[in-house]
C-alpha cells in the first residue's frame, strides 16, 4: 500500500469512526471513576450536570450529521476505486455513545431522587445550612454517610462494584482493636 492508500484509509476510519471518542469518554467515565470520592458539592450540584449531560446527547446526536458521508476516490492495492463511509458503523457508534450518556443521565437523576429524599428528612434549619455550604462538620459527616448509602444502592441497581466501606476510628483501643480484628478477618 502506497501512501495514497495509507491517506485514504486514514481518512475512511477517521470518518467511519467519528463517535469513537464519545464512547469511550462516556465507558472510562462509567469504569474509572464509578465510585471514587464521595463529594457532598457534586451532589448539590446534580441537576447541572443532568443538564450538561443532556446537552452532551444533544450534541452526539448532531454529531453524525456533521461529518461528510460523500464517497472519494482511492487508490489502494486494488487500484483506483471509489470509497464510501459506513454508514452502519457510523450510526451504531452514535446510538452507542447516547445510550452510555442515557445511562448515566438515568443514574444521576436516581442519586438526585435518593439525596433529595434525604435533605427533606432534615430540619428545616440543617437543610438550608447544607444547601447553603454552612453546614457544621456533624451535619457534613452525616450528609457523607447517607451519600456512601446512595452510592452503593446505585452500584447495586446498576450492577457495579459497591465503593469501599467507610471505617470510622475512635479514641478507645479496645474498639480499634476489634475494629482492625475485623478488618483483617475479612
Amino acid at each position: 500500500m502506497n501512501n495514497r492508500g495509507y491517506k485514504s484509509f486514514i481518512i475512511e476510519l477517521m470518518g467511519s469512526c467519528i463517535l469513537f471518542f464519545y464512547v469511550c469518554m462516556e465507558i472510562l467515565t462509567v469504569w474509572g471513576k464509578c465510585m471514587d470520592k464521595f463529594d457532598l458539592e457534586q451532589y448539590l450540584n446534580l441537576a447541572a450536570k443532568i443538564d450538561e449531560l443532556e446537552q452532551r446527547k444533544h450534541e452526539t446526536r448532531l454529531a453524525m450529521y456533521d461529518q461528510t458521508l460523500a464517497t472519494h476516490i482511492a487508490y489502494d492495492e486494488l487500484g483506483i476505486h471509489t470509497k464510501a463511509p459506513k454508514i452502519e458503523y457510523i450510526v451504531s457508534d452514535n446510538v452507542t455513545a447516547c445510550e452510555l450518556i442515557e445511562e448515566r443521565i438515568a443514574r444521576l437523576k436516581d442519586k438526585q431522587k435518593y439525596f433529595i429524599r434525604f435533605v427533606h428528612t432534615l430540619p428545616k434549619i440543617e437543610r438550608e445550612s447544607l444547601l447553603n455550604g454552612t453546614a457544621n462538620e456533624l451535619l457534613q459527616e452525616k450528609a457523607l454517610d447517607e451519600i456512601y448509602e446512595i452510592e452503593t444502592a446505585i452500584c447495586f441497581k446498576y450492577g457495579y462494584k459497591p465503593p469501599i466501606e467507610r471505617i470510622q476510628v475512635s479514641d478507645d483501643p479496645l474498639e480499634e482493636l476489634d475494629l482492625m480484628i475485623e478488618v483483617f478477618s475479612a
